[in-house]
């Protein structure tokens, strides 16, 4: 198809520019002709040449003859003196070929000379008819409109002569000169402009190589880079393993259908078999799932797609219901569950490889892929067989939740909002001896609680910039107030993260506020390395401070933990305490912890003091100190009055 383009575009680049080109040249020629003709035709003039020509030779007769009376030596003194006609005498030889000059108005230096052989044109046949009949005439025409004429007559034993130009008139186009003149006045017009014309189209012919090559140079560029196209074409919508369209080709396809349905087959452990098997034997293993889900697909008028490691996809564009892709999947699971491969490994051995499948599948009109992919993954955390999608098991609103608030803790760093709130601690007089730090965010005129943020700030990386605001601003508030002591929480990560930890001895080291600042540590934190963490402790209780473990007895309690830590106070979880005055379980648990922590002289905390009933059931089983709304609520400033209003 190119070479058939390329041959017409040639005969276009040819043809054309050569027949403008000669078009032009005959335009141009007919102008110089009519200016020519026009020219010729217009001379004023009635005499024709042959007349001239007679009139001229009479005079030179008239002048030898009646003038010089036949004496050459007075004619060519007549002829020098009035040089009125060029003429001649000659005399011809033995030699009929050759005539000697005896007079000569136009060049007498030539008298006594042979006259040159060529003159006038004269030939041998020339030389011969004069000498038989006497007269030579010759009437040349030449260019501009002008006509030579050589005119020599043979009398009393001499040749009188004379050559001379003339103006001529041609009278049209039946004038016997016209051939003649036509071809002397167009003739220099013709070689001039066929030179331009072979010039021009020389150089054409120059410019239309460089311009075929550069054509011919392009379409094998483009031969290639539609070869190359396609190799990409391949490469982007093909597997190279299996030959199968892969995920980009899916979504390539989906988009032009109208009800797609996509059921998703993956590989359970595939990544364990390609570690522990190589991946040549997963390449035969996913080639046997090929083979299989290919007739699958084919029996069931599908089409398969590779669209992962080991993922297959099968697709169709059809208005069907679940029911049917429940049959399909189970049907499909029934092939493949428990599907024994033979594999030869490298070394050249044979194994037999078992094995499983999940199947999930969308049939949603939008996002099929992405929503197939979700109840794929769903059905392998719950460990079924297959799953189709359904919106609750989507998590795309809760990420959505996240966005929007991780750019709220990031506004509220920038802009610090980061607001310590302090929440009394009371002894069982109801005095206020310790405040408790809680971290909070002010949107606007709206104050946030942890539970919104927290987890987010730690998923989103921003828990130790949070954490470092808040210890910094509760260190400077008591820098001042010297009988204020604080609780500030910590968890694992804070005192086991060299950052924080350095952060936070130095921050009591510029404030001075060590001996009165208490650390909760979280009870139920995934703490793994308790040697940096007692490391941290140390540390802290040799500058002053003390340490509290936080939300004892929620989750699992362990009171090896407590043992190693050797805490200054147990805070019980408010799980515990909130029931105290009506649960008997909570009340044995309480009792135990209290019991515990009496042995060991640990000061005991009860958070979540509710009501009176609560607080009245903690001073019975001995607890030491309370906290919770009955007694103060979380405040961002510290309360001026340390008893708390009955």
């Amino acid at each position: 198809m190119q070479n058939l383009e390329l041959k017409k575009s040639t005969r276009r680049l040819i043809v054309l520019p050569v027949a403008i080109l000669v078009v032009c040249s005959c335009l141009a020629m007919c102008f110089i002709f009519y200016n020519k003709f026009q020219d010729s035709t217009n001379y004023p003039s009635n005499v024709s040449i042959d007349e001239k020509a007679e009139a001229y030779m009479n005079i030179i007769e008239i002048i030898y003859k009646d003038i010089a009376k036949r004496d050459i030596k007075e004619f060519q003194r007549y002829s020098e003196a009035t040089k009125a006609v060029p003429s001649w005498i000659f005399k011809q030889t033995s030699d009929k070929n050759e005539l000697t000059v005896l007079a000569s108005s136009q060049y007498p230096n030539l008298i006594g000379e042979n006259l040159p052989y060529k003159f006038c044109d004269m030939s041998s046949k020339a030389h011969t008819n004069l000498e038989q009949n006497g007269v030579y005439k010759r009437i040349s025409l030449i260019p501009d409109n002008k006509v030579e004429v050589c005119y020599f007559k043979k009398i009393d034993g001499v040749i009188l002569g004379y050559n001379m130009i003339h103006n001529v008139k041609i009278s049209g186009f039946g004038d016997p000169l016209f051939a003649q003149w036509f071809a002397v006045n167009m003739k220099n017009a013709f070689i001039v402009t066929s030179i331009m014309v072979l010039i021009c189209i020389f150089q054409y012919l120059l410019f239309y190589k460089s311009i075929r090559d550069n054509q011919i140079s392009l379409v094998k560029s483009n031969e290639k880079l539609l070869e190359n196209n396609a190799q990409m074409q391949k490469r982007l919508y093909s597997d190279a393993l299996t030959g199968l369209p892969n995920k980009t080709a899916l979504e390539r396809d989906t988009e032009t259908m109208k009800n797609p349905k996509i059921i998703i087959v993956d590989i359970d452990e595939f990544r364990k078999m390609n570690n522990y098997f190589g991946a040549a034997v997963c390449d035969q293993i996913l080639l046997k799932m090929t083979q299989i889900s290919q007739k699958f697909a084919d029996d069931n008028g599908m089409a398969v797609y590779r669209v992962g490691a080991d993922q297959f996809a099968l697709v169709e564009d059809a208005e069907l219901f679940i029911d049917r892709y429940e049959d399909l999947a189970t049907e499909l699971l029934d092939n493949i569950k428990g599907l024994v491969i033979d594999v030869a490994t490298e070394d050249g051995e044979q194994n037999e490889i078992e094995i499983h499948c999940t199947v999930g599948f969308a049939l949603d009109e939008t996002d099929t892929f992405k929503k197939a992919m979700t109840a794929l993954e769903f059905a392998k955390q719950t460990g079924k067989d297959y799953f189709c999608y359904f919106k609750n098991i989507d998590d795309t609103p809760q990420y959505a939740e996240q966005i929007e608030r991780s750019n709220m803790i990031r506004n509220a760093i920038i802009n610090d909002k980061i607001v310590p709130f302090y929440q009394p601690i009371f002894n069982k007089d109801k005095q206020i001896l310790k405040y408790e730090t809680l971290i909070r965010i002010q949107n606007s005129n709206e104050i946030i609680s942890p539970s919104i943020f927290l987890e987010v700030s730690k998923r989103i990386k921003r828990y130790t910039d949070i954490e470092k605001m808040l210890i910094e601003k509760s260190f400077k508030l008591i820098a001042d107030k010297p009988e204020t002591m604080i609780s500030v929480n910590l968890s694992g990560r804070d005192m086991t993260d060299g950052d924080v930890s350095v952060f936070i001895i130095e921050k009591m080291n510029k404030y001075k506020v060590a001996g009165r600042v208490i650390f909760e540590i979280l009870e139920d934190e995934n703490i793994e390395n308790i040697e940096r963490i007692s490391a941290f402790i140390e540390r802290v209780r040799r500058m002053g401070a003390k340490i509290a473990i936080d939300d004892f007895g929620s989750g699992y309690s362990n009171f090896s933990y407590i043992l190693k830590l050797k805490p200054d106070y147990i805070k019980i979880d408010g799980s515990i305490i909130k029931n105290i005055d009506s649960s008997e379980d909570s009340r044995a648990i309480a009792g135990a912890i209290i019991a515990f922590a009496k042995k060991l002289d640990i000061t005991v905390i009860a958070e979540f003091v509710h009501s009176k009933e609560v607080f009245d059931a903690c001073i019975e089983l001995g607890v030491d100190e309370f906290q919770g709304f009955y007694l103060g609520e979380p405040s961002d400033t510290l309360s001026e009055d340390k008893v708390a209003d009955e």
